[in-house]
């Protein structure tokens, strides 16, 4: 962390990036997300499977862009005899619009297999910073603060004015998140929290499968 002066007045306090993220990060992301959407895929294809529907290349999860209508649609063309079952997949509302967060997994995933999913250094958190008057009082103090990374690798927080300091405890730490980039799907959502919140999701989906074969008639 460096305190600099602001070509626009005061000063700016910044933080330079060491390192960039490593290369692999992006197909790490890319393959637990294939993963997600392939659990739902085989749940898809062992309850066809237990039906006596018909097993083939197309089976999968169903997943519209186009909105409910042609959701629905593809759900009732769902190679299986059974009407509940057809009703199950359309009230999972896998589309763009619905309410599952399913559809965030098969839009990333689609995304993937044509272009990598590049995460972006977006935001750096300082545990705790101190700005200080000329007098010596404190003005503000920020806890668990954060930035935003320019393209240049460096966050800045703040422009002081003439006569601030900047302070912090010397057990001040400073972390860097990861974050999907502006120009592809969910633009600045962090990838850890988010991949966390999709694999939950899969979960409770699984569930879901496995509790509906058990109780359905």
């Amino acid at each position: 962390m460096a305190i600099q002066p602001d070509p626009q007045g005061g000063w700016s306090i910044e933080v330079r990036l060491n390192s960039a993220i490593p290369d692999d990060i992006a197909l790490i992301i890319g393959d637990a997300i294939h993963n997600l959407r392939t659990a739902l895929d085989h749940a898809t294809w062992e309850l066809i499977g237990i039906d006596g529907g018909t097993q083939d290349r197309w089976t999968k999860l169903p997943a519209s862009a186009s909105g409910k209508v042609d959701y629905e649609a593809a759900c009732r063309g769902l190679k299986t005899p059974r009407t509940d079952t057809k009703d199950f997949f359309i009230n999972l509302a896998v589309y763009e619009g619905g309410e599952s967060p399913l559809y965030d997994t098969h839009v990333l995933d689609n995304m993937d297999k044509h272009m990598v999913l590049l995460p972006i250094l977006s935001a750096a958190a300082i545990s705790i910073i101190r700005f200080i008057r000329h007098d010596g009082s404190t003005a503000m103090t920020l806890s668990n603060c954060k930035m935003g990374v320019g393209t240049d690798g460096i966050a800045r927080l703040a422009s002081l004015g003439p006569g601030m300091s900047v302070e912090t405890d010397n057990n001040t730490k400073i972390t860097l998140s990861i974050f999907f980039s502006p120009n592809q799907p969910m633009p600045g959502k962090a990838v850890i929290p988010t991949l966390r919140a999709l694999a939950n999701e899969t979960l409770v989906a699984i569930d879901a499968f496995e509790t509906f074969v058990k109780t359905r008639n």
